[in-house]
């Protein structure tokens, strides 16, 4: 019988190409805003309601939910937003998680390289580096934290945060967006040319999760 992976964040392309790569060898559900298909469960996180039999046999959860940083301005209700669509997410299932007394094989969770913060750009970072002291650093630190928690209160057996760069796909993404300036013409060089910006293709990304949840001895950042 096959395992049952929950993935949040159903519209996003990270969900959707990773349920491709792995529905051969697991159950795959996804919790969605609005069901549309038989394999989806609705959820609202500000009404704190969820679709409880999305939970029935559970093994994995894998959390992509989050609002899109780079959507729209970073108003004061904006930044709530970004926040409480991580975290809030993260303490709805757990909470629901623990009132079904259900333990996971494994919880992963997106994060994301803003965890270092905006610093010099000639310097490799790696876990042991410290946090960042800017907007998306504590929106990181809170997010990880939350993904902590499913640990820390022995509602999963391992914790996977998985510190993501941008992800760059032909279809979707930060790469569609980029380009559409170009094609009017107004493309032009962002800053000496010599800074980097890390990132990470979407068939690579994927394979991360993949391998993150077949892999019983990975835990913690990554």
């Amino acid at each position: 019988m096959k395992e049952v992976v929950l993935i949040t964040g159903a519209n996003g392309m990270i969900a959707q190409e990773l349920s491709k790569k792995i529905d051969k060898e697991y159950n795959v559900r996804f919790l969605t805003r609005k069901k549309k298909t038989d394999n989806e469960y609705e959820w609202d996180i500000k009404k704190r309601t969820i679709d409880e039999s999305a939970f029935d046999n559970v093994s994995h959860i894998i959390h992509l939910a989050g609002a899109n940083i780079s959507e729209k301005r970073w108003t004061k209700e904006r930044k709530r937003e970004l926040i409480s669509s991580r975290v809030d997410s993260a303490e709805l299932l757990l909470h629901t998680l623990k009132e079904k007394n259900i333990r996971l094989k494994s919880f992963i969770s997106a994060s994301g390289i803003n965890y270092y913060g905006t610093k010099t750009t000639d310097h490799i970072y790696t876990e042991e580096d410290p946090p960042g002291n800017d907007f998306l650093s504590e929106v990181v630190i809170l997010w990880e934290r939350s993904a902590d928690d499913f640990k820390e209160q022995n509602i999963a057996e391992r914790v996977v945060k998985i510190r993501t760069a941008v992800v760059l796909s032909k279809k979707e993404g930060a790469l569609k967006k980029m380009i559409v300036p170009i094609q009017y013409w107004i493309g032009s060089p962002l800053g000496t040319g010599k800074q980097y910006m890390p990132w990470i293709h979407l068939r690579d990304i994927c394979s991360v999760y993949e391998f993150a949840l077949k892999n019983i001895q990975m835990n913690g950042n990554i």
